[in-house]
C-alpha cells in the first residue's frame, strides 16, 4: 500500500511539472517600431507632414526628431513585457490568398491607451507589411479616438476624432510621408 501510494505522489508530482505553460509571447513591437525609426533617421530624406481640418489642407516639413517624438508618444506599447502580455488578446489570422498573417491585439483595460493594434506581416517572412492601430485618450470632458494606418518604409496616416458629450467637435487628419521604397 505504501509503495501504491509513494507511486500515485510521484505520478502527480510528474503531470504537474511536466504541465507547466510555457509563457506568452507576442510580437516585439516596440523594437519593430524603433527599428522603423532609426531606419529612417539614418536616410537623408524629408517627412512631409499633410494636416487636413475643417476641409482646409496644410503642407510642411517636419524633422525627423520631432517626427520620432510623436511616433513614440503614440505607440508607448511594449508587447513583452508580462503585465501588458496579460493585459492584450492575441488573435492570429493567416490568408493564404492575399498572402498575410494577420496578428490583431485588443484590450479593455482602461490603463492602456491602444486599444487595438493589428499588424499585417507578409507570408513566410517576418517583414511587416503595415499596422493599423486604434487609441483612446481622454483629455478633461474631450475624448479622442485616433485611428492610424502606418505604412512600412512609406508613411504613416493618423485621424483623430474629438467628442465631447458623445458628439464629434472635430476630426483632424495628419499624413506624414517618406516613402523609402
Amino acid at each position: 500500500m505504501k509503495a501504491y501510494l509513494n507511486l500515485v505522489f510521484f505520478a502527480a508530482y510528474l503531470i504537474t511539472s511536466c504541465n507547466t505553460e510555457q509563457p506568452k509571447e507576442y510580437f516585439p513591437f516596440k523594437s519593430f517600431l524603433t527599428n522603423e525609426l532609426n531606419e529612417l533617421d539614418s536616410l537623408p530624406i524629408a517627412i512631409f507632414k499633410y494636416q487636413t481640418r475643417n476641409g482646409k489642407v496644410d503642407t510642411s516639413i517636419i524633422e525627423k526628431k520631432q517626427f520620432r517624438e510623436i511616433a513614440t508618444s503614440l505607440f508607448e506599447l511594449d508587447l513583452q513585457e508580462k503585465k501588458t502580455i496579460q493585459a492584450y488578446k492575441e488573435l492570429v489570422l493567416e490568408d493564404t490568398d492575399i498572402e498575410n498573417i494577420a496578428i490583431h491585439y485588443t484590450t479593455e483595460n482602461q490603463s492602456y491607451p491602444i486599444k487595438q493594434l493589428q499588424l499585417n506581416i507578409r507570408t513566410g517572412t517576418s517583414m511587416v507589411k503595415n499596422f493599423y492601430a486604434e487609441r483612446l485618450d481622454i483629455s478633461d470632458d474631450i475624448k479622442i479616438v485616433r485611428k492610424i494606418l502606418w505604412s512600412t518604409k512609406k508613411g504613416v496616416t493618423i485621424t483623430s476624432i474629438y467628442y465631447k458629450n458623445n458628439k464629434i467637435q472635430d476630426t483632424l487628419t495628419e499624413k506624414y510621408s517618406w516613402s523609402i521604397e
